[in-house]
């Protein structure tokens, strides 16, 4: 048995080539497809089937403390799409969590786009995060698992 180490310290996302700091305690980054990639049912005899999904679209959450310098990158990308509705941009993930593993698991979608502003709350004891969506056109993923340490 060997032991695996995760460090979330070397996930990283990268966006039109910023990369993104100050990440939330506990939540950071969560990605997901609209539809899975395949669908399947069965008719009334018990024939199965199944059907490859063509929706290339999938989701990114960022979750940012309301403190971090990304919020800044992030809405002006949003605003600079806004204005032009032209900003197609690049997104890389990279868990790269045991720097001896040579594949680590990436995400990349070569066209991205910042859905919009994420809801704003002040709260008067604690920061509070920003949940940003990124929007991504037929992204790629290369999930691995983390190496022994």
């Amino acid at each position: 048995m060997s032991l695996k180490t995760y460090d979330p310290a070397r996930v990283s996302v990268s966006i039109a080539g910023q990369l993104l700091h100050g990440f939330v305690q506990g939540k950071m980054i969560e990605f997901s497809l609209d539809t899975p990639t395949w669908s399947d049912e069965y008719g009334v005899d018990g024939e199965p089937a199944r059907w490859v999904n063509l929706n290339p679209f999938g989701s990114l959450k960022v979750f940012l403390a309301q403190t971090s310098g990304s919020n800044i990158t992030l809405s002006n990308l949003a605003n600079g799409d806004k204005v032009t509705q032209a900003v197609l941009l690049p997104v890389l993930v990279v868990d790269g969590s045991n720097p001896r593993d040579r594949q680590p698991t990436r995400l990349l979608a070569v066209a991205g786009w910042i859905q919009g502003s994420p809801s704003l709350l002040w709260q008067g004891d604690v920061p509070v995060g920003r949940e940003w969506v990124i929007r991504l056109l037929n992204p790629l993923t290369d999930v691995r698992e983390v190496s022994a340490s």
